[in-house]
């Protein structure tokens, strides 16, 4: 099995854990991953440690040293992974790919860069039409939206896997968290991620 992203395996193992009545450790969590990657317990220790700073888990035993050894469950916040920094903090729910990722489902007769922004902008984060143009160009090469007219877009109904956006990497790649694919830049999948 690919791991693509370790998260969610590490929270639905967390749950399970906590639901046998199983002190939640890494190498616990670990055993629970069906061909877990190497050198992901390091992965898995750092997302515990985060979850634990944002009250999702608490400490039931430490080392000497005073690093957590063992967490129990406080808070349960549904069957979705926490969106958690590695530095314990919450990343904000409902950035503007997902928002744009979830109103594209629901502009039937097809949205420009320009509706799509204005759609997707709240008040604490605006969503800039060149960003909603990038993202609608990202996701046209990689299948996901066809083109209506020049600058006005469809998502392509088949391609709705999940709730998740697709996320631009760093490397210019689109990664499909609800399929665990890669697009190129180009539009071709990739093999090596």
């Amino acid at each position: 099995m690919s791991y693509p992203s370790l998260r969610p395996h590490i929270w639905t193992a967390v749950r399970t854990l906590h639901q046998r009545q199983d002190p939640i450790t890494a190498p616990a969590v670990r055993a629970l991953l069906t061909a877990p990657p190497a050198g992901c317990l390091e992965r898995i220790r750092a997302y515990l440690r985060a979850l634990a700073q944002t009250g999702h888990l608490t400490v039931e035993s430490a080392s000497q040293d005073g690093r957590a050894v063992a967490y129990r469950l406080a808070y349960d916040s549904g069957s979705e992974a926490p969106r958690v920094r590695l530095s314990g903090t919450l990343i904000p729910i409902g950035s503007g790919h997902e928002r744009m990722w979830h109103v594209m489902r629901v502009l039937r007769g097809g949205f420009t860069a320009i509706e799509l922004a204005v759609h997707c902008s709240v008040d604490d984060h605006i969503v800039a039409e060149g960003e909603a143009r990038d993202y609608c160009q990202r996701l046209a090469r990689a299948g996901y939206l066809y083109v209506l007219q020049r600058g006005r877009w469809q998502l392509v109904p088949t391609r709705w896997r999940g709730p998740q956006p697709p996320q631009v990497r760093r490397d210019k790649c689109l990664f499909d968290p609800n399929t665990g694919v890669t697009y190129a830049p180009t539009g071709g999948v990739c093999d090596d991620h």
